[in-house]
């Protein structure tokens, strides 16, 4: 829909200049015309109609058209400015000048991430893969040399960026908690956190008074010592967040249901899990087993857990097809913001296990939902295994202990089945 070009203020700024290309509109109007009425025509097939394509064609549209008024973005972009404001890791580009059609941008210096994991993909490619078990001539890695797959792809996306995996793992932590923060803290999500609109910037030690004197002290240190301590862990970085025309405000309770099924989740409380998603439907008078659907949305998201802790990998869009399909063969109505909010967090997911495959959203969401507020709320649900959890994650917290490194040495305990 627009077209941006890059230059230059005469003050020397460095510049980002969005314009709206001509005739899109008419163009776009059309295209979401055919939108709402292919969601009429989904409403009106009962299997179909439970998927909740017709209200989501709706607000499709409507964020969509969100895009084609520039004035809307630099809005949206002073807004998550204002919702960061003095976290130093994330930011925004800086509207100078906008009209409904024209929009002046500070430009960010950093590298993209989808250039980064295109880069690393296809020199991946280019080389065979080898492992022990691999069959002779066999063009893709088996079920089980995945895992070593995908450390090879991470390994090629640290080399794109130049950085050594201690920083990897810290800009993929970074990336998941700023979109738990836009989620459970500012109930305002970007709804496009797809890798072309992150960047990451890496900024010079040496431009930080912090840098300056952990350089002194690894100077003191004999070898390579220094480096390995300090050099990796101290080097600031910044996450670039861009194209914020697409930006949701998320009601309240919303996302009160969301943070009680995230909690679920993390916890492992798989059938409350699957009543929480039952309970938030705007439908279910066409359920005739309201029993089987929670169960099977129980085990869709129990499953994904086990591969994650057996595999050491997760493959979430399994979860998303089979709860999907659970959906429309129970007829349970999906709530569309959920819908919205759990395909952004699979998004910027997806990126950080390719910056590093530990990215969990479990410790990204916990800074935000384990709070004193929400473990009352758990209790008041009689929620009695993830209140228990809950509580016990803030009293090791308290004491400097990692609870999920305890809680990962114990897959059974963690993965419980009722």
């Amino acid at each position: 829909m627009a077209e941006v070009f890059f230059g230059k203020l005469r003050d020397g700024t460095e510049v980002a200049i969005k314009c709206m290309r001509p005739g899109v509109r008419p163009l776009l109007e059309a295209d979401l015309a055919l939108m709402l009425r292919m969601g009429a025509w989904c409403d009106s097939i009962e299997p179909l109609r439970m998927l909740g394509l017709g209200r989501a064609a709706e607000e499709f549209c409507e964020h969509i058209q969100m895009q084609t008024d520039f004035t809307l973005e630099a809005d949206h972009l002073r807004r998550f400015e204002k919702n960061f404001k003095g976290l130093e890791n994330v930011r925004f580009p800086v509207p100078l000048f906008v009209t409904p059609d024209f929009l002046v941008l500070s430009k960010e210096p950093g590298t993209e991430l989808a250039k980064v994991f295109r880069a690393a993909m296809g020199k991946a490619a280019s080389l065979p893969f080898s492992s022990p078990s691999s069959s002779p001539g066999a063009p893709w890695p088996t079920a089980s040399e995945v895992p070593a797959h995908l450390s090879a792809h991470t390994e090629g996306v640290q080399r794109e960026l130049g950085i050594p995996e201690a920083l990897s793992i810290r800009i993929a932590r970074e990336s998941l908690s700023s979109y738990m923060r836009m989620v459970f803290r500012d109930n305002f999500i970007h709804g496009d956190l797809h890798p072309g609109n992150i960047m990451v910037q890496l900024d010079s030690e040496e431009e930080s008074s912090t840098g300056r004197w952990r350089q002194k002290l690894s100077a003191l240190l004999p070898g390579g010592l220094g480096e390995t301590i300090f050099g990796a862990v101290s080097r600031p970085f910044k996450v670039i967040i861009l194209d914020a025309g697409l930006a949701i405000p998320l009601p309240r309770e919303s996302v009160e249901a969301l943070r009680s099924l995230t909690i679920a989740i993390i916890y492992a409380d798989f059938p409350r899990a699957g009543q929480l998603i039952y309970d938030a439907s705007p439908d279910t008078s066409n359920c005739l087993d309201p029993a089987a659907f929670k169960a099977g949305i129980a085990k869709a998201f129990r499953d994904c857990r086990k591969q994650m802790h057996e595999d050491g990998f997760v493959q979430v869009s399994d979860a998303v097809l089979e709860s999907l399909r659970l959906v429309r063969e129970h007829h349970v109505a999906l709530d569309t913001t959920l819908t919205w909010t759990l395909l952004g967090m699979l998004s910027i997911e997806g990126s950080a296990r390719q910056l590093h495959p530990d990215a969990d959203c479990a410790k990204a969401a916990s800074r935000y939902i384990l709070t004193a507020p929400s473990l009352w709320r758990e209790l008041r649900g009689s929620s009695w295994h993830t209140s228990r959890q809950m509580l016990l994650e803030m009293l090791m917290n308290k004491i400097g202990l990692d609870y999920w490194a305890f809680k990962n040495t114990s897959k059974i305990q963690f993965l419980q089945t009722d």
